[in-house]
C-alpha cells in the first residue's frame, strides 16, 4: 500500500497522461465534487467549508495560464441532505451555494429525495442547471418520465465548441445503451456518465460500456478520494485539491454564508423542548450503568424506525454533564449529530443502531452485518438513515403540533375550516363500501341525514357533537316493532351518537392516562387554588425521562 495522503493546498496530479498542457492546453477542463451539505468548516483537516472551496473554484475559473477552455463544474449528488441545517431549510439553503458555483449539470443522489419528490421539484427549479437521471422512473408522471421531472441526458457545449453529453445513470446500464447513441446523434465529442453508487458498481459500469460508449465516469455516494483506469478512456489529467485550513475564504462567499448561517443558527439556537428532569449524560453514567438520557434517546430511535428494540453507545451521548430541568438546547443535540441511524435485523428481532455497532465495533460481532461478512440483514442501510439529531428535533416537533390542539379558539377553528375546503375540492370521498349499500326493498335505508355524519373532522366539534345528540329523541315510548321510515331515521341517528359516545369513552382513557402520567387528578379542578392567568400554560406534559430498571447487571461463575 502506498503512502497515506497528507492534505495540501498545492495541487496534487493523482493521474497523468504524459499529455504536455502547458504548451498543448487541455480540450475540456471539468471540475467535479459530490456529497457536499454544510457550509461551515469542520474542526479537524482538511476542514473544508463553502467559502474556501470557492476560492478555488474561482482560480479555476480564471486561470493565469491564458488559452484555456472554460471550467465545466458538475455534480454528482447527495447536497439538500444530511445535515442538521437540512432539518430547518429542507436543504433550501444550499441552492445558491451550487448556482454560485456555476453548476452546469448535477445527479439526483438518494438524500436529495429526502423531504420527498415534491420538495426535490421545488428546490431543483430554483438551481440554474438541470439534474440527471435516467433510469429511475416515477410511473405518477407518465410513461418514462424521471423521478422529480429529472432529465436522462443534457448536452453542454463548451466555449472552444467541445460538445460533452451527460447521462445520469443509477446502477444498471440497459437505459444507457439507448440513451448513448441518441446523444452521438447529436455530435457529443465526450460522453461523461453521472452516478450515484458505490466503486465497484461504477467499476462493473466500466467494463461494461467504458471506451466505445462511456468515456467518463464521475461518480458520488462514495464519501472518499479515488480514481480508476478500466477499459479505456480519453487522455486525461487528474488534479485533486484538498480544501484545508491555509485556503484563504472567499469573501463574497463568505458573506453569502453568514446570510444563511444567521437565519439557522437563530432557529438552533431556541430550545427543541423542556424536561421535567436532570438528564445524566455523566461518562461516569452513561458508559457504567442505565440512564434516563439513553432510555430517552432510546425510545425516541425505537419509535422512529418501528423497531422491537434498540442499540446505542454510551459514546452517542457525548455531554459529560447533568442538563438541568428546562429548556433542551443544542448542546444535547450535537451530542448525538454526528452518526445517523439505521436498522438491522435480527434473526428474531428488528434491532434500530448505529452503522458503528452494525460493523462490529465495540466488539459486537453478533451485529456484523452482511455487506461486512456477517450474517445481520441491514433492513436501512447507514446512507438511507437520518441524524439521530434530526431524529430528535422531529420528536419535539411533533409535540408542538400536538400541543396547539389544546388551545382549540375561533381562530384554530377558522384555520381547519379552510384545510377542510381545500382538501375537499382536491380529493374525492370514496363511495360506500359493498358492504354498507342499501339493496332496492331493504326497510333499514337510511336518510340523507342520519348519514351525514361520516366521520369527517368537521363533524367533530363542540358544536357537531350537541347538534347529533340532540337528533335523538328520548328512548321512552320507543316502539320496537316500528318498521316506518322515521323510526329507522332514528335509529340511524341512535347508531351514530352511540358510537359518537364510544370514541369520547376512548379519548377520555387516553386523558386520564396523561392526567395519570403528569400527576394531574382529572376528577378535581386542576386550577384549584391557582391565582389569574397561572393555569394558561401548554397541556402537553414535560418530557420525564427515568430510569426503569430495563438494564440489569449480570455475572456468570467460571
Amino acid at each position: 500500500m502506498g503512502a497515506a495522503h497528507i492534505p495540501t493546498a498545492e495541487p496534487t496530479i493523482t493521474f497523468a497522461s504524459g499529455r504536455d498542457l502547458v504548451h498543448d492546453p487541455p480540450d475540456v477542463r471539468i471540475l467535479h465534487f459530490n456529497d457536499v451539505y454544510h457550509l461551515d468548516s469542520s474542526s479537524a483537516e482538511p476542514a473544508g467549508g463553502v467559502s474556501r472551496f470557492m476560492t478555488v473554484v474561482n482560480e479555476y475559473r480564471s486561470p493565469s495560464q491564458p488559452n484555456l477552455p472554460n471550467l465545466v463544474p458538475l455534480f454528482s449528488g447527495d447536497v439538500f441532505n444530511p445535515s442538521l441545517e437540512s432539518s430547518i431549510t429542507k436543504g433550501s439553503h444550499m441552492v445558491p451555494i451550487l448556482n454560485n458555483i456555476g453548476t452546469l449539470a448535477s445527479y439526483v443522489g438518494n438524500h436529495d429525495l429526502d423531504f420527498k419528490v415534491r420538495q426535490f421539484r421545488h428546490l431543483s427549479s430554483k438551481c440554474h442547471f438541470p439534474w440527471l437521471l435516467a433510469n429511475v422512473l416515477d410511473p405518477e408522471l407518465g410513461e418514462g418520465v424521471p423521478i422529480g421531472n429529472a432529465k436522462k441526458t443534457h448536452i453542454i457545449t463548451t466555449l472552444n465548441g467541445i460538445k460533452i453529453g451527460l447521462i445520469g445513470l443509477e446502477e444498471r446500464d440497459e437505459v444507457a445503451r439507448e440513451l448513448i447513441p441518441e446523444l452521438k446523434e447529436q455530435s457529443a465529442d465526450v460522453i461523461i456518465a453521472l452516478t450515484y453508487q458505490r466503486e465497484p458498481n461504477d467499476n462493473q459500469l466500466a467494463r461494461n460500456l467504458g471506451g466505445g460508449m462511456i468515456n467518463i465516469i464521475l461518480s458520488g455516494h462514495n464519501h472518499f478520494y479515488a480514481h480508476s483506469y478500466i477499459n479505456g478512456t480519453y487522455d486525461v489529467n487528474i488534479v485533486r485539491r484538498d480544501i484545508i485550513r491555509a485556503i484563504r475564504k472567499d469573501p463574497e462567499t463568505e458573506k453569502l454564508v453568514h446570510g444563511l448561517t444567521a437565519k439557522l443558527k437563530k432557529s438552533l439556537e431556541k430550545p427543541v423542548g423542556w424536561t421535567a428532569e436532570p438528564l445524566d449524560a455523566r461518562f461516569t453514567t452513561v458508559r457504567t450503568r442505565e440512564s434516563n438520557i439513553g432510555n430517552w434517546v432510546y425510545n425516541i430511535i425505537r419509535g422512529y424506525y418501528g423497531a422491537d428494540c434498540a442499540l446505542i453507545a454510551a459514546g452517542t451521548i457525548k455531554g459529560d454533564q447533568i442538563y438541568a430541568p428546562g429548556p433542551i438546547r443544542e448542546a444535547l443535540e450535537n451530542g448525538v449529530s454526528l452518526y445517523p441511524a439505521l436498522e438491522g435485523r435480527f434473526p428474531i428481532y428488528v434491532l434500530a443502531t448505529r452503522g458503528y455497532i452494525a460493523r462490529s465495533k465495540d466488539r459486537y460481532k453478533a451485529l456484523l452485518i452482511q455487506s461486512e461478512g456477517g450474517d445481520c440483514k441491514e433492513v436501512v442501510i447507514e446512507e438511507n438513515g437520518i441524524l439521530i439529531s434530526a431524529m430528535l428535533r422531529q420528536y419535539f416537533m411533533a409535540l408542538t403540533v400536538i400541543e396547539k390542539w389544546g388551545g382549540w379558539g375561533p381562530s384554530l377553528a377558522r384555520h381547519w375550516d379552510k384545510v377542510l375546503q381545500e382538501a375537499s375540492s382536491s380529493c374525492s370521498i370514496l363511495p360506500a363500501s359493498p358492504t354498507d349499500t342499501n339493496q332496492p326493498g331493504d326497510k333499514r335505508k337510511r336518510s340523507d341525514t342520519a348519514n351525514s355524519w361520516k366521520g369527517a373532522w368537521e363533524d367533530f366539534t363542540p358544536a357537531k357533537l350537541r347538534e347529533r345528540k340532540c337528533s335523538v329523541s328520548p328512548l321512552v315510548g320507543h316502539a320496537e316493532d316500528d318498521s316506518s321510515d322515521e323510526s329507522t331515521d332514528e335509529d340511524a341517528r341512535r347508531t351514530d351518537v352511540e358510537n359518537c359516545d364510544r370514541e369520547l369513552r376512548v379519548m377520555r382513557k387516553f386523558f386520564r392516562k396523561w392526567c395519570r402520567l403528569v400527576g394531574v387528578d382529572d376528577g378535581k379542578d386542576c386550577a384549584e387554588g391557582l391565582k389569574d392567568g397561572e393555569g394558561e400554560v401548554s397541556w402537553t406534559r414535560a418530557i420525564r425521562p427515568k430510569v426503569e430498571g430495563r438494564i440489569v447487571m449480570v455475572s456468570s461463575r467460571a
